[in-house]
This record gives structure tokens, sequence and C-alpha cells, in this order.
């Protein structure tokens, strides 16, 4: 036998075992497939909806609980955005499944548009699954890190650990669904192409249901643009990260251009050296020091006296002075200001102020005034009257 009458033989014999298939058995099969792929997919979606609606509540009570920043909040309408988005495609393929009894053709139609609306959806799951969380994490990232942008480095590695992690496990969600993809989905697909260009070219009122045979270059190169655009987004969250966990320059504070006096370029004023001679010398404190400051800086101020009793070394305007009770003299001068406004007066008792509470008081304190108060070098002074002495000692 010749090689030509070998090939006619062949072709004789496939074309024979190819007639030889039984359509009933080839149907079962392909419903058999279908029912257990939507089956796999019906009780994906109810894990990742329940999931993210489960998470909405728990979101907003750590935010609420450990007062996180606004930008935590952003989490909550990513979650909302995929739950209503895989509940939104799952109704809408719904209504394209085919009817219990429809022929072997249209039952592998159908099949191959759902395996290739399943390949559609993971090769973008960048767009619908990973986008919205991913930056709401880069809000909070970045805003935290801002944040503590000028605590210890510790805290800094921390936040960009904390960072490294959701990148990867951002990138990790991505590859298994293209694996999925992989491994999966297309290999089915390609089955499902095969047996329908077994049953023979369709008629002028069956459209083929999904991609061309270009369908396999599109789909690498929507893996390679959303993988493209994942990398991206991982980068602008390290980025945000690293650079806002970098410190700050102070922002410069609002000035006159005039520059403003400081101690160490301040003469001292006469006039306020010799009020506080006399005030160190009546008291007989080691030493004193005023200032007056107005809203344009230091005025005037003097010093007088020494750094330490029974030495000879003078204070200055440079040494560090201990701050204490200035309030009692701010509290003072607005007591005056009511007193002034005929709200108050010099003679008005805690008791007046506060009938409801007089009940509560020491006896001995219902006849302090104002005036006492305002004295708080010596709150039983010797020039009060005699009923005020009696009643503050």
């Amino acid at each position: 036998m010749n090689p030509d009458e070998l090939k006619q033989a062949w072709k004789t014999v496939a074309s024979q075992q190819r007639l030889t298939i039984e359509p009933a058995r080839l149907l079962d099969e392909v419903r058999r497939n279908q029912r257990h792929l939507e089956t796999t997919l019906f009780w994906r979606d109810v894990r990742e909806v329940g999931v993210c609606l489960v998470m909405v509540p728990v979101w907003i009570w750590l935010g609420r609980n450990y007062a996180l920043p606004w930008s935590w909040h952003l989490g909550i309408p990513a979650l909302l955005w995929i739950a209503g988005f895989m509940l939104a495609d799952r109704m809408r393929q719904r209504r394209r499944q085919p009817k219990p009894g429809n022929p072997l053709r249209e039952c592998v139609e159908a099949s191959l548009a759902q395996v290739e609306h399943q390949i559609l959806l993971l090769r973008n799951v960048v767009w619908w699954y990973l986008l919205p969380p991913g930056i709401a994490m880069a809000a909070f990232f970045a805003q935290c890190a801002w944040v503590a942008r000028d605590t210890h480095w510790l805290a800094e590695l921390f936040m960009v650990g904390v960072v490294i992690v959701a990148v990867w496990i951002l990138w990790g969600v991505y590859w298994l669904n293209q694996r999925a993809v992989r491994d999966q989905l297309e290999p089915r697909r390609r089955e499902l192409l095969a047996l329908r260009e077994s049953l023979g070219e369709p008629t002028s009122g069956d459209a083929p249901v999904g991609r061309t045979g270009t369908g396999g270059s599109s789909s690498r190169g929507s893996e390679r643009g959303g993988a493209l655009w994942l990398l991206l987004l991982c980068i602008a969250v390290l980025a945000m990260a690293v650079c806002s966990c970098r410190p700050a320059k102070p922002a410069p504070a609002h000035q006159d251009t005039k520059p403003q006096p400081t101690t160490e370029s301040l003469a001292q004023d006469p006039a306020v050296t010799d009020v506080l001679v006399r005030v160190r010398q009546t008291y007989d404190v080691p030493a004193i020091c005023a200032a007056i400051v107005t809203s344009k800086g230091v005025v005037a101020a003097g010093v007088t006296g020494v750094r330490k009793r029974d030495t000879e070394i003078p204070a200055t305007l440079d040494d560090l002075w201990h701050l204490g009770s200035d309030t009692k003299a701010m509290t003072a001068t607005l007591a005056a200001r009511l007193v002034e406004q005929n709200k108050l007066k010099w003679e008005t008792s805690v008791a007046d102020v506060f009938p409801d509470l007089a009940d509560k008081f020491h006896p001995e304190m219902k006849a302090v005034t104002l005036l006492h108060f305002s004295r708080t070098a010596r709150v039983c002074g010797r020039t009060l009257t005699s009923r005020a002495t009696a009643a503050t000692t």
C-alpha cells in the first residue's frame, strides 16, 4: 500500500470514529461539568460576599473603638463595592443560563460563554476586586505614616513592614486568580471550543458565543496589563509609606517681616530692672527676672540678683528660669475685667457665686471673697478685715 492509500485509510477511520460519538452521553457530560462549575462559582460568591458583609460592621467597630483616622473608613465602601459587584454579576449571568432540555450545541455554547466570562473576570480582578481595597489601604497607610513621621525609627520600620505585608497579600490574591485561569478555566475553554467545532458549523442564527481565535493573545495581554497596574499600585503604596515616614521639616510659622528680638540680642531695660531691684529687696529672693511680651514678641526685659544665694555669679537673661503660678495672675486679670463690667464685685463671696453648692462648702470658706483669691501672696492676709481673717485661718 502506497503512502497516499495509507493517508486515505487513516482519514476514513478517523471520520468513522468521529461519527460513533453518542450525543446523549456527551450531553450528560457537558451538563455535569456545567453543574460542577456553577456549584463552585456559587460557593465562591457566597464566601466572598459573606466575608465582605461581615467585615463592614467589624470595620466600623474597629474604627470607633480604637479612634482610627478617617482614612480607615474608606475600607467600608470598598467592601460594599466588592459585595455589590459580585451580586450584580451573578444575577446578570443567572438570566443567561440555558434551560433544561436544550440541545447539545446550546449547552456547549452556554458553558463556553460562562467559562469565558469567568476568565474575563479573573483576568481583570485588579480593577473590580483589588483596586478598591488597595486604594483604601494606600490612603490609610499614607495617613498613618504622615502622623508618625516624627516618631522613632522603629515605628517607621514597623509601618513599612505592614505595607510590605499588605502588598504581598494583594499580589498573592492576583497570582492565585491567574493560576486558576491558567490551570482550570483555559483548559476547559479549549475543550469546549474543540467540542463545538466537532459538532459542525453553526447556522446563521447560531452565532458563536465567546472569543475568537485571537482570544489567547488578548487574554495574555490582559494578564500582563493587570499585573502591570497592580505592580504600579504596590509601588505607589510603598513610596507613600517610605516618603511619609521621612521626618518632615517643620513649616515656618507666620511671622512679621521684622525680626523678633530674643534674649540673646535683647538688652536689659533700665526701667524694668529698677522695678525688679526693689521687688527683690522687698522679698529677699536670690534673683528675679521679668519680661514684657506682646503679640510682636519680647518688648522689654530685665534681671537682677545672683544665680545662687551667697555667691557672686550674677543672673542673666540667658539663664533658665522656672515658671510657675502664671495662670493665677491671668485669672485675677479676668476677674478684674468682670468687676469693671459690674458682673462681679471684689466683695462677692464664693457662696454668692455658687448658691446651689454653698451648703456643701466648709463653713469658714463661705465668707472668702474675690479679693481674697486675687491676693495669692497671703490669702490669710494681714490687710484683710478681722472677719475675713477669721474665715480663712
